[in-house]
């Protein structure tokens, strides 16, 4: 098999489109990704050519002051799989990541996406943690009338501040929000401001529990995506009922909720979520950590 991996560029739209067009029957986030990976300097977008044409696509985005590459939206034109183009190009990405000094590298993918999983296992990559998740159309959505906890919705420095005063609520200090990963430094999460909202409860100068929420777009329409973090399942539910009568009342298609998973127990129960949502369905973090030796020697 003759192919060649370089970088992809504005070319090769109608490639990618081709390949988005055969991913998740049609609806995958790719059309609405593609050109600002092609303009934001701290992504890089690599591809697999065959033939003339872009038959796959990764994107390496450096994040948390360029500490991390963070690998999204790998893609393989449905008529090219099975061929081991997934692991040239993540190999390649991989690779690429650690010339350009980053200290790790990162995804999150389904916990029952076995190929997916044994990619990341194949060039070193761990599992690190994982994260409950559940999808929900809004029509199907019956939010709680209860008051629950007082939420403030705050910006992205007041929420850093706040933080500091509950730095356990985030596992690995590692923030999950729309199926990607920060590290809650400063500059991380001022970075989110303008792309994220968020919300905090606060209890005698210390924070018991927060969420963040942004629109996710789909090819179907706009759905509401956030995260709750919380030290109980009450505060959990405050946040959760508060999310889920913001993407009624502003009629998003539908709502995506990320938790940890020791707020399973309560999500599956609550009367808000529609029994065809309560399946258990979770994320997980992969990370390979990279030491000062040259590219070549980190992946076999």
């Amino acid at each position: 098999m003759d192919y060649q991996v370089r970088r992809v560029t504005q070319s090769d739209r109608e490639d990618v489109m081709t390949i988005a067009r055969l991913t998740w029957g049609g609806y995958d986030y790719l059309p609405f990704a593609f050109d600002g990976w092609l303009q934001d300097p701290n992504c890089h977008t690599f591809g697999i050519e065959i033939d003339g044409h872009l038959v796959a696509l990764n994107n390496l985005r450096l994040i948390d002051d360029r500490s991390t590459g963070w690998m999204e939206g790998l893609r393989v034109n449905r008529y090219h799989r099975k061929r081991g183009l997934a692991r040239v190009l993540t190999k390649h990405i991989v690779e690429f990541a650690a010339e350009t000094g980053v200290s790790r590298v990162r995804y999150t993918t389904d916990t029952t996406n076995a190929a997916s999983l044994k990619l990341g296992q194949e060039v070193g990559m761990q599992r690190i943690f994982d994260m409950g998740v559940f999808w929900a159309g809004t029509d199907k959505i019956e939010p709680s009338g209860r008051p629950g906890r007082r939420l403030v919705n705050v910006n992205a420095e007041t929420f850093y501040e706040q933080f500091l005063s509950s730095p356990d609520l985030v596992p690995n200090g590692t923030l999950i929000f729309d199926w990607k990963a920060v590290q809650v430094t400063k500059s991380s999460v001022l970075a989110l401001e303008g792309k994220c909202r968020f919300w905090t409860s606060v209890r005698r100068g210390v924070l018991e529990s927060f969420s963040l929420g942004l629109d996710r777009k789909e090819m179907k329409g706009i759905e509401w995506s956030f995260t709750v973090y919380a030290n109980d399942d009450d505060a959990f539910l405050s946040h959760l009922g508060y999310h889920l009568s913001y993407a009624k009342k502003h009629k998003y298609n539908a709502a995506m909720g990320t938790y940890p998973l020791g707020f399973r127990k309560a999500l599956l129960s609550s009367p808000m979520i529609p029994k065809e949502s309560r399946r258990r369905f979770a994320l997980t973090l992969l990370e390979k950590q990279f030491s000062s030796k040259s590219a070549r020697s980190l992946v076999s």
